[in-house]
């Protein structure tokens, strides 16, 4: 469980300079991407549930509203699902 998300962390690197908004996209891509349940994910980054969702939340209002952010996301996205199927074929 813990490669995904060290794989994430270094794609996230790239495309986000602030820790903050690293670490809530994090959360969100998390729970979105790698299909872990909101208690997991809470229990993982020792943060509370509410929190969490409010992540999720204020991560989806923004992809609704930026484009910029969801080309953003969608780019990481590709490079994680591109690292992953080069992993898997190797």
């Amino acid at each position: 469980m813990k490669q995904p998300r060290k794989c994430l962390n270094l794609i996230l690197k790239k495309y986000e300079k602030s820790d903050d908004k690293r670490a809530v996209l994090k959360v969100y891509l998390t729970v979105v991407m790698l299909h872990n349940s909101i208690a997991e994910t809470a229990k993982f980054f020792k943060l509370s549930d509410k929190k969490v969702v409010s992540a999720v939340t204020v991560c989806g209002v923004r992809l609704q509203k930026d484009r910029f952010f969801e080309k953003q996301l969608k780019a990481i996205f590709n490079e994680f699902f591109f690292d992953n199927q080069l992993k898997l074929s190797a």
